[in-house]
């Protein structure tokens, strides 16, 4: 797969092992742009595309739906959305937002780790073949053959 079809499409299957490479690349590259304060903050959302095209792939060799990465996103979006509307002028949340916050994060994370730990369809399914190795194919072939 192509660095180009790996980061921005959705479509096809990653593997365990890609995927956690490729995730940490992807922060790892994320801080250093994180620290230019505000503008960083906006630059780091380059990130967010690839991200949600990796965590779709993974999904699909779980054979889920890719749209399941939103479960990933959308929440923790809604959360920073609700602290920036109901956020004290200190920008503070209030608890209530401040406890539901936490626990859309926490979810998030075991979320996020559930997928990427998870092993993959070992059949091929709607979204491709399998990435986990298979048989050698002239394994068996050498065995009868004896």
């Amino acid at each position: 797969m192509s660095a180009k079809d790996l980061l921005f499409s959705a479509k096809g299957r990653i593997g365990r092992k890609d995927f956690w490479i490729v995730s940490l690349l992807l922060g790892l590259a994320s801080i250093p742009v994180r620290l230019l304060g505000v503008f960083g903050d906006l630059l780091v959302l380059i990130f967010l595309f690839p991200h949600v095209c990796l965590f779709a792939k993974r999904c699909h060799d779980l054979g889920k739906s890719g749209w399941l990465a939103a479960w990933l996103y959308v929440p923790p979006g809604l959360f920073g959305l609700a602290v920036g509307l109901f956020g004290n002028p200190d920008g503070e949340p209030p608890l209530a937002v401040a406890a539901v916050g936490a626990v859309v994060v926490i979810g998030a994370v075991v979320f996020y780790f559930r997928i990427g730990l998870a092993k993959g369809d070992p059949a091929p399914n709607a979204y491709g073949r399998s990435q986990l190795p298979g048989p050698r194919r002239g394994a068996k072939a050498a065995e009868g053959a004896g």
